[in-house]
């Protein structure tokens, strides 16, 4: 899991206002285009189906969609930031403001739940929500998450 957020690409800022599966189907788009999945529709579907059966928005403003997958290599993570917040049906019922999409090989089950715990490390260990601030420049944000992953590893 060391490469994980070494390509700033992996950065999202979205300032658009978006329903949650537009959300999620523009975040697994870009997946795409930066050469993670081959495959939108599946993995948007299985995204889909993961989060109906129990939202993936763990609280204070942060959401977690993951999906494994056979087409995937390894584990990726794309983290977006979102000012605006997305309606992700959290339990808090606090807009999702970081995301945190998980796309793993299915194979992968140990790593896949290594970066969901890794997630959460980050999220209440690091100081990485306070960091940000409202931060809009990816190539910004990137270096303060690299930072903050580099300690919960």
């Amino acid at each position: 899991m060391q490469k994980i957020f070494d390509d700033p690409k992996t950065i999202l800022v979205i300032e658009e206002d978006f329903e949650k599966s537009q959300l999620i189907r523009k975040v697994v788009e870009y997946a795409h285009a930066i050469n993670i999945i081959e495959d939108i529709e599946a993995t948007y579907n299985a995204v889909i189906k993961r989060e109906s059966m129990c939202s993936t928005a763990i609280g204070d403003g942060v959401a977690i969609p993951h999906a494994k997958l056979p087409f995937v290599v390894g584990v990726n993570i794309i983290f977006c930031y979102l000012p605006n917040g997305v309606d992700f049906d959290a339990v808090d019922h606090n807009k999702v403001r970081y995301l945190f999409l998980i796309l793993s090989q299915e194979k992968e089950t140990t790593l896949h739940l290594k970066a969901l715990a890794a997630i959460s490390k980050l999220i209440k260990n690091t100081g990485f929500i306070n960091q940000l601030n409202g931060e809009m420049e990816p190539m910004r944000i990137h270096s303060i998450l690299k930072e903050c992953w580099g300690q919960v590893l």
